[in-house]
């Protein structure tokens, strides 16, 4: 993925200011900035390269890692700066023993949820399929999607299968590799 399209311009999904009140606020665009942010996260390491299975000779401590350290909360903060603005967005993904739930706000806000799905590991590859993304208010899938009149284009991003490597050291999360990284914490 080149920069350009990892570029998010806040301006166009957060609330507009004026005399420091917030107005303009429109839950749609901002939804849709997590949207974009939740699909960085997992298309920056879906971007990577995975290592061989052929090349496990059992002493690499990550391929030999079980789905079950991936289970738990994991945070990301994202700090945006918008003509002077700063703004700090949290991204949240819950990992629970294939299953996964993305949300993500304005940090120390309630978070607001994105889409959740499935995913699998073999070695330190993941692949993760979302089954359901929030869309006004409601869980949706593919086909209750359309049935409302959401572009298809928007539903095959939302809903691509991405496979990229993973990582575990200590209470740190890393999904890619190299600039591609996501890094996530667990939550206590």
């Amino acid at each position: 993925m080149d920069s350009a399209q990892r570029q998010v311009n806040l301006r166009d999904f957060l609330p507009l200011r004026a005399g420091g009140h917030t107005k303009g606020f429109s839950m749609k665009n901002f939804l849709k900035l997590f949207g974009i942010i939740a699909l960085i996260a997992v298309i920056g390491f879906s971007m990577a390269g995975c290592k061989n299975d052929d090349e496990n000779d059992g002493t690499d401590p990550i391929l030999n890692e079980t789905d079950s350290v991936l289970n738990g909360i994991w945070v990301q903060t994202v700090i945006g700066n918008d003509d002077g603005y700063t703004y700090i967005v949290e991204l949240e993904l819950k990992l629970n023993n294939g299953s996964f739930e993305a949300s993500g706000g304005i940090q120390g806000e309630t978070l607001s949820p994105i889409e959740k799905g499935t995913y699998t590991t073999s070695g330190n590859s993941m692949t993760l399929q979302a089954t359901h993304y929030h869309y006004e208010g409601n869980w949706r899938t593919k086909d209750q999607l359309k049935s409302i009149g959401v572009s298809d284009g928007d539903i095959d991003v939302w809903f691509a299968s991405h496979t990229g490597i993973w990582s575990v050291s200590g209470s740190t999360l890393t999904l890619g590799t190299g600039t591609d990284a996501e890094t996530f914490s667990r939550k206590n």
